[in-house]
């Protein structure tokens, strides 16, 4: 199967197993919390919406239809066919990429208005989506039901929330936020800010390229762990 063969039934699926529309629904949300928090702390607050939604709701949600695959025997179908699985991949990839990108504007739409330059915080919004997607394809190899899954969802969503805590200066301590900066999300502040808040542009280069290089270890990740675990492990 190609690739636009396996994103056209990977959008179907989105829309049959009702995970699209709550997806829209949970970027409409997170809208309406954004033009509801006082104007003065609205901007300070776009970052950490925009990462939520796009990154750990795709990270979520890339998991659950994959769990969804796994009940319905897709994987066990696609187990026994010569199908290119980087076609696979790379379709959920892309599809919860471009998903991400329209819900990103959606909250920007609803919360900011559409009078602020949103190029840099789609940008980061792609390349976050991207790491975090193929993460979630990797992780969601090892487990059987979403309440299983749980557990790597809240952990990851720990992990990633700390670089926020440090740049809400939550965390003050020097060496633990340079510490920070190995977790994808920090990087990501950088970008999602930028249009908002000034951001040095030798930051932006910093935080896109390093996003940008993410993207292919996540990849191999989830290659890996998926075709080991959910692939060979059912055949």
């Amino acid at each position: 199967m190609s690739l636009s063969t396996f994103a056209n039934v990977e959008i179907k699926m989105g829309i049959r197993s009702r995970i699209y529309p709550l997806y829209f629904l949970a970027a409409m949300f997170y809208g309406l919390i954004l033009r509801a928090i006082p104007g003065g702390y609205r901007v300070s607050g776009v970052p950490l919406l925009l990462f939520m939604e796009p990154a750990l709701l795709g990270f979520t949600f890339v998991g659950s239809i994959i769990l969804f695959e796994k009940k319905d025997g897709v994987l066990g179908a696609l187990a026994v066919t010569p199908v290119e699985f980087r076609n696979y991949y790379w379709a959920k990839a892309l599809t919860m990429a471009g998903l991400s990108l329209v819900a990103a504007l959606v909250i920007l739409g609803i919360g900011m208005g559409f009078e602020l330059e949103y190029l840099y915080a789609l940008w980061g919004v792609l390349l976050t989506s991207l790491v975090y997607t193929f993460l979630g394809i990797g992780l969601v190899a090892t487990h059987r039901s979403l309440d299983d899954y749980f557990v790597a969802i809240l952990a990851v969503f720990v992990i990633s929330i700390l670089p926020f805590l440090g740049f809400y200066g939550v965390i003050k301590n020097e060496l633990m936020n340079n510490l920070l900066h190995i977790i994808p999300s920090y990087e990501s502040i950088h970008l999602l800010q930028a249009g908002f808040q000034d951001v040095a542009r030798e930051k932006l280069l910093l935080s896109s390229a390093y996003l940008t290089v993410l993207i292919p270890i996540m990849y191999t990740f989830a290659k890996i762990r998926f075709y080991k675990y959910a692939v060979e492990g059912v055949r």
